[in-house]
């Protein structure tokens, strides 16, 4: 299957013209280093010659394209997760606004969707939720009795404020279940 978006021919015929790789690229909506790379293995010289690609010949600029790719490879071979992390930190800082518009606009237009998949998965998989949730709370069960004590100490006048208006809402209802309990217990 091909994909490409035009033939080595329209290429040549467009270079002839003395067109440089950029204007190539937007007549044919494509990224210029698609452009770029096409033109060398066609062995074409640049149109627009640059420091870099000046006075030589196409076969050397062949080399040099490769030499270039060659570095590429390398520099990403040796581009550690630490580096790799840091890279893609600053990235999202830098486009921040745009990526988390992108992830807004996907989700909207995908609602449906992922609601669907994630009922799907829950049903698929509930034992095995269950499981981890029983795990986690064994693994970590200090923590969160810290955590819950923390937390009624620092919210502690709310918390009796709310039981208080949930006691004097319901008074009714939980006297009657009280009443019930204890009928039961006697039999």
């Amino acid at each position: 299957m091909n994909n490409r978006k035009f033939t080595d021919e329209e290429l040549i015929k467009l270079h002839g013209q003395g067109l440089s790789d950029s204007a190539i690229a937007k007549i044919f909506n494509c990224n210029q280093t698609t452009i770029f790379s096409r033109r060398c293995k066609l062995l074409l010289p640049a149109n627009f010659k640059s420091a870099f690609w000046e006075n030589i010949t196409p076969k050397q600029q062949k080399k040099r394209y490769e030499e270039r790719v060659l570095l590429l490879k390398k520099f990403h071979e040796n581009f550690n997760k630490q580096e790799r992390r840091e890279f893609e930190r600053k990235y999202y800082q830098k486009n921040k606004k745009m990526l988390l518009k992108k992830q807004k606009e996907y989700y909207q237009n995908n609602l449906e969707k992922i609601r669907e998949l994630n009922r799907k998965y829950r049903q698929n998989n509930l034992e095995k939720i269950r499981e981890f949730k029983r795990k986690y709370y064994q693994k970590n069960l200090e923590k969160i009795r810290e955590f819950k004590r923390k937390y009624y100490q620092k919210n502690k006048k709310m918390l009796l404020k709310k039981k208080k208006e949930y006691y004097q809402k319901n008074k009714k209802m939980l006297l009657k279940k009280k009443k019930e309990y204890y009928q039961n217990k006697k039999k």
